[in-house]
């Protein structure tokens, strides 16, 4: 197996928290569980830092296609989650999703794929929960 680039990067092997599958686009059920052995940049080997696997095409016009792996960051700061960030999002049906989030006041939160074919989410702030922030996402590539 070979890893999509980093260069100028220290890589190393890590085991990460696989969090499970997280819909993009579908609704998958969520299965997360055990560690992953991943070779990715040493800045993610902080403990906050888990892996997630993209499940849909909802983010495809962004380059983050079904199967590819999200590393994302469960500790972070209420002011990191900026207009359009892209995080894990627990929505009212207990889903998980990926999604592009936006406080459009009112207390009304948008969330948004990047494929035009599914239309945004809107949902009061209380009735949803942020998980993650994606940091980075990254696929493997089968190599002869």
């Amino acid at each position: 197996m070979k890893l999509t680039k980093y260069p100028n990067e220290e890589i190393v092997q890590l085991f990460l928290p696989f969090r499970g599958q997280v819909g993009a686009g579908t609704v998958v059920p969520f299965t997360g569980g055990g560690m992953l052995k991943l070779k990715i940049p040493s800045k993610y080997k902080k403990p906050f830092y888990s892996i997630y696997q993209a499940c849909g095409d909802s983010f495809v016009n962004e380059g983050i296609m079904d199967g590819d792996w999200l590393i994302c960051r469960e500790k972070f700061e209420k002011s990191e989650v900026t207009k359009k960030r892209l995080v894990i999002v627990k929505i009212p049906s207990e889903d998980l999703t990926l999604k592009r989030i936006t406080l459009i006041g009112n207390g009304t939160v948008k969330l948004e794929s990047a494929n035009r074919k599914y239309k945004p989410l809107f949902f009061p702030k209380e009735l949803i929960q942020i998980i993650a922030l994606v940091d980075v996402s990254y696929r493997e590539y089968e190599t002869e």
